[in-house]
């Protein structure tokens, strides 16, 4: 049986399409939109144009599951949707131009499901964290369980929207953004001490540094990144001088990656 999966997300619309057979499920197609719904909030509330670009890039995945005679649709959304004043005007409209209902999850079951996508390919304990475009989801688990967790109304696309003026940020903007990010971590739950601490890290945002940290650093896949080599990264793309053609050519084909 194929069945199809539509995720809302702040940054993009993604459609995944997968064959079940018996308990197992296979990846076998994916396609996205880039949206960006999270730049279309104003006062809290996603505006009729930000809806509208949703409601036709689902449209335009439900033609193309027409055409294969894929009829098992899921939608799901995240922070885009989830943290939306007019959360519920949302659904209506994307349901009057869809016919889908969209299931909007939960900060806790955005977290819960990037456990189990990971689960199985992680060290026994570990934190996990996965920044979207609209809220971050951190977690922590030991021995196959989730201990804590906990979901951040900041992202990457929602943070640059709000705080950045330009392409990059400034030095004094990147002061900024720490104290907000820091002060959301203040207010979380408190997190346990672990000795040599790993973090996992998922998503197009991750993905993108990963990249970028590789060729900046000339890594193997097999390598994870360091602190220091992340903080030399942030210290490259802040500064105030132009970037070399080399930093400006990693940079930009590790932003179009995702």
């Amino acid at each position: 049986m194929l069945l199809a999966i539509m995720d809302i997300g702040s940054s993009t619309i993604r459609l995944a399409i997968y064959q079940r057979q018996q308990n197992e499920f296979s990846l076998i197609f994916k396609k996205k939109r880039t949206v960006g719904l999270s730049a279309y909030i104003r006062a809290g509330n996603l505006t009729a144009e930000g809806i509208e670009k949703a409601g036709q890039v689902l449209c335009e995945f439900q033609n193309f599951l027409r055409e294969l005679g894929i009829k098992k649709q899921f939608v799901l959304a995240t922070a885009a949707i989830r943290n939306a004043g007019n959360r519920t005007d949302i659904l209506r409209e994307i349901y009057r131009m869809t016919k889908l209902k969209v299931r909007v999850l939960s900060g806790e079951e955005e977290a819960f499901f990037d456990f189990a996508g990971i689960q199985g390919n992680v060290l026994k304990t570990s934190f996990i964290v996965d920044i979207g475009g609209g809220s971050t989801e951190w977690l922590y688990q030991k021995d196959g369980r989730i201990v804590q967790s906990h979901s951040f109304p900041i992202g990457a696309l929602s943070l640059y929207k709000e705080y950045v003026s330009g392409f990059l940020p400034t030095p004094a903007e990147l002061v900024i953004l720490r104290k907000v990010v820091q002060e959301h971590l203040r207010r979380a739950i408190p997190w346990p001490q672990v000795q040599r601490p790993v973090l996992y890290g998922m998503g197009g945002t991750m993905k993108s540094l990963y990249y970028l940290y590789r060729k900046i650093f000339s890594a193997s896949k097999s390598e994870g990144m360091s602190i220091m080599n992340l903080a030399k990264i942030i210290g490259i793309y802040s500064k105030k001088e132009v970037l070399s053609e080399r930093e400006t050519v990693f940079l930009l084909t590790a932003s179009g990656r995702e």
